[in-house]
């Protein structure tokens, strides 16, 4: 994953975050939960540190090489956390995150998503913060992030220097990932028992496959072939839904990404984080619909509309995200909007 955070983004309207935050996020649908905000040490006083260094979120992702989460649901999970991390209590005047995140939101809203692992997850757990967990579609892994109260970027601390900014791919969902082992077993089994079944059907009972030692060809062995492969599609979609559209369709709040720049997986997680952010502080955004997206635990749809609608819909938004260019984009670019 690179980078994935521009140094600023810019919305259509400057907004405030709302006087007071919205009620604490009660748990929404199973396997869809944000945790309770974690009051753990390591926050860090603005008055304290260097003025000249420059503030930015950290999120952890969770990465799961065996059984990965599509990146649509990562996104959303991190969007989900960055909201969650600000509503809270905590973050509230008073509270003893609010001078961080205060200090934070007055400057550049930079946020940096990295990928963390096994133990390396755990550590980040630590830190203060958020953590949403997502269930996506039938036989995709669980998403997963921390969003964490913001700090200077250097010195981090060392939880958050130990996790990786480079090289995490999360796939679209189009395509099979890598099935655990119990999902691959079932579908191995289940692929040679047809093979057998479609060779006995040319062929006769207890005959061997075309080609093999002591056997004859019959029939036509490319048939065999084709409904092998078809009837192993058939295993694996009884397993796995494939598809890259959010799973949360009848989320409060939408988020659009351009079809005009393509992202890594990571700036596109820190895109959508800063659309749900701003829709989250827009003056425009009614209080009863605020106070619903926090008892649904903000959950985020994420869309991506083609170049058509999404230049119909140019500047009809209440919140549109433009990238500073800094990283991986050209110069300012818009790359998110979000409504509700």
């Amino acid at each position: 994953m690179t980078s994935s955070e521009p140094d600023t983004s810019v919305q259509v309207r400057s907004v405030p975050a709302p006087d007071a935050p919205a009620p604490a996020p009660a748990a929404p649908a199973t396997g869809s939960q944000p945790t309770d905000p974690d009051p753990a040490p390591g926050v860090v006083d603005p008055a304290t540190v260097d003025p000249t260094v420059p503030w930015g979120m950290q999120i952890a992702v969770r990465y799961d090489k065996v059984h990965p989460p599509r990146r649509v649901d990562v996104a959303e999970a991190v969007g989900r956390a960055v909201v969650a991390l600000l509503a809270s209590p905590q973050a509230a005047p008073g509270g003893p995150w609010h001078a961080a995140v205060s200090y934070w939101r007055d400057r550049r809203i930079r946020k940096l998503v990295r990928r963390a692992r096994g133990r390396r997850w755990e550590e980040v757990q630590r830190l203060a913060g958020v953590t949403v967990a997502q269930d996506g579609p039938r036989g995709w892994g669980q998403a997963a992030a921390r969003a964490i109260v913001p700090g200077p970027v250097r010195p981090l601390p060392p939880e958050i220097a130990k996790t990786q900014v480079e090289g995490t791919h999360f796939p679209h969902g189009q395509e099979l990932p890598p099935a655990p082992a119990a999902v691959k077993a079932v579908v191995e089994q289940a692929v040679a028992q047809e093979r057998a079944d479609a060779v006995g059907r040319l062929h006769g009972p207890g005959t061997q496959p075309p080609g093999a030692p002591g056997g004859r060809p019959r029939g036509d062995a490319r048939s065999v072939a084709r409904g092998v492969a078809d009837s192993q599609e058939d295993v694996i979609a009884h397993y796995i839904t494939l598809g890259a559209e959010s799973a949360s369709t009848d989320a409060l709040v939408t988020v659009e990404v351009t079809p005009l720049h393509k992202m890594t997986s990571g700036k596109l997680c820190a895109q959508v984080a800063h659309a749900a952010q701003l829709a989250w502080q827009s003056p425009d955004l009614p209080d009863r619909l605020r106070q619903a997206w926090a008892r649904d635990g903000y959950r985020l749809r994420v869309t991506f509309p083609d170049r058509a609608s999404w230049e119909a819909a140019s500047g009809r938004r209440p919140v549109s995200v433009v990238d500073a260019g800094f990283t991986e984009l050209d110069g300012p670019t818009e790359t998110t909007r979000a409504l509700w």
